[in-house]
C-alpha cells in the first residue's frame, strides 16, 4: 500500500503503561495524527478495553506489577477474536532475550524508553498498514474461494452428466469395436475432471474454514475394491497390473465420500506414475486400533527433498507422470487434511529408483 495514499485517522489505539506520565507522553505523540486513543493502567485492564474497544493497534508496557506486558500479550493472543491485532511493546530491556521473549509471546514490534516521537509515529503508522493490507487480502481470498467454489461447482454437473451418458454408451456397446474404446475414454477423461473439480472445492472449503467429514459405518473393503475396479481401465491402457489384497475387517466409522477422494488420489498417482508394465500393490489390513491401507507402486520413487514437500499445496515434484498426465500437486495435500480430519496418518516410504509406498492409518472412530 502507498504510504501517501493510507490515512490513520480513525484507527483506534490502546496505549498500555501503569506510569501515567508515559501514557500522557505517548498520547500526545499519536493524538494529533487522527488515532482514536484508549488508555490502560494495567495488564488485567488492558484485557477488559480490548474486549470493548477491539483495538486496530496496541502499545504494551513489558514491565506493570502484576501481570506484566509479555502475560498480557499471551492472554491476547490465545483468544481468536483478538489474536490478530498487533503489539507494539513499551520497554527499557533492550537485552537480546528480552527483545526475543517479546516476540515469542506474540509482539510485532518494540519501542524503547525515553520515547521518540518520529519513531513512535513510524511504528504505529507501519503496522496500522500492515493491518489494513493485510485485511484486505483476506477480503480478496475470500472472495477468491467463493469464486472457485461457484466455477467448481457449476462445472460438476456437465461433468457428470458427460460420464453418465459415456458410461452408458460404453455399456452397450460392442467392447472390441472402436465405439467402446472411445466411450471409455470419455469415461476416464471426466473422471480425471471430476476429481479436478472435487479438488478444488475442496481446496476452496479448507481455505474458508469449511471443510469437515461426516462420519458413519463403511465397508471399507468395498469401497476399496469399487475404488479399484474404476480405475482398472487407465491401468489397463498403460498395461499396468492392479492388485489388491483386501483383508475382511470390522467396519469403521468414516466419511465415504471423503476417503473414496483419498483412494482416487493415491491409485490415480500410482498409474500416472508408473511405467508400462509395472504392477501396483493395494492391501486393507486390520491394525491394534483400526486399519492400515496401502497403496504401493514401482514408479521412480522420490528423494529426500521429494518426501519433505510432499502433501505441500501445488508443490511440484522431481517425478513426472509416465504418459504425460497431468498433475497439480493439490490432491495429495487435499488427501492429508482429510485423513488429519479423520484423526488418522499418512506415511510414505520411497526411494529413488523403488517405486513408492503409501500407508494410510485410520482408527476404528474419530474423536
Amino acid at each position: 500500500m502507498d504510504a501517501n495514499l493510507f490515512d490513520p485517522a480513525g484507527a483506534k489505539l490502546l496505549l498500555v503503561d501503569d506510569t501515567p506520565a508515559n501514557l500522557e507522553i505517548l498520547a500526545a505523540t499519536l493524538k494529533p495524527e487522527g488515532y482514536k486513543i484508549a488508555v490502560a493502567t494495567s495488564g488485567e485492564q488492558a484485557i477488559k478495553v480490548v474486549a470493548k474497544l477491539v483495538p486496530d493497534l496496541i502499545f504494551l508496557d513489558v514491565m506493570m506489577p502484576g501481570m506484566d506486558g509479555y502475560q498480557t500479550c499471551r492472554e491476547l493472543k490465545a483468544n481468536t477474536a483478538f489474536a490478530s491485532i498487533p503489539v507494539i511493546f513499551i520497554t527499557a530491556k533492550t537485552q537480546i532475550e528480552d527483545v526475543v521473549e517479546g516476540f515469542d509471546a506474540g509482539g510485532v514490534d518494540y519501542i524503547t524508553k525515553p520515547f521518540r516521537r518520529q519513531e513512535v509515529l513510524a511504528r504505529a503508522r507501519t503496522h496500522l498498514m500492515l493491518q489494513t493490507t493485510l485485511r484486505k487480502l483476506m477480503v480478496l481470498n475470500e472472495q477468491k474461494n467463493k469464486f472457485l467454489g461457484m466455477v467448481a461447482h457449476d462445472l460438476r454437473n456437465p461433468i457428470s452428466a458427460a460420464l453418465g451418458y459415456a458410461d452408458m454408451i460404453a455399456e452397450d456397446a460392442d467392447p472390441t469395436g472402436i465405439t467402446h474404446d472411445m466411450a471409455r475414454k470419455i469415461v476416464d477423461a471426466s473422471r480425471s475432471m471430476m476429481m479436478l473439480v472435487d479438488d478444488l472445492l475442496d481446496a476452496a472449503a479448507i481455505e474458508s474454514g469449511k471443510f469437515s467429514v461426516n462420519c458413519e459405518p463403511t465397508d471399507l473393503k468395498l469401497l476399496i475394491s469399487d475404488k479399484v475396479d474404476a480405475h482398472q481401465y487407465r491401468a489397463k491402457k498403460k498395461n499396468i497390473a492392479v492388485h489388491a489384497q483386501l483383508a475382511e475387517t470390522m467396519p469403521i466409522s468414516l466419511d465415504k465420500h471423503r476417503i473414496g477422494q483419498v483412494l482416487d488420489n493415491l491409485l490415480s498417482n500410482a498409474i500416472k506414475f508408473s511405467p508400462q508394465g509395472a504392477t501396483i500393490r493395494v492391501s486393507l489390513e486390520s491394525t491394534a486400533d483400526g486399519v492400515s491401507i496401502i497403496v504401493a507402486d514401482q514408479g521412480p520413487g522420490m528423494d529426500a527433498d521429494d518426501l519433505a514437500r510432499l502433501g505441500g499445496d501445488f508443490q511440484s515434484l522431481s517425478a513426472k507422470p509416465t504418459a504425460g498426465e497431468k498433475s497439480t500437486g493439490l490432491g495429495l495435500a487435499i488427501a492429508k487434511k482429510v485423513i488429519d480430519a479423520h484423526a488418522g496418518s499418512m506415511q510414505v516410504t520411497s526411494k529413488l529408483g523403488e517405486g513408492a509406498a503409501f500407508c494410510v492409518l485410520l482408527k476404528r472412530s474419530v474423536t
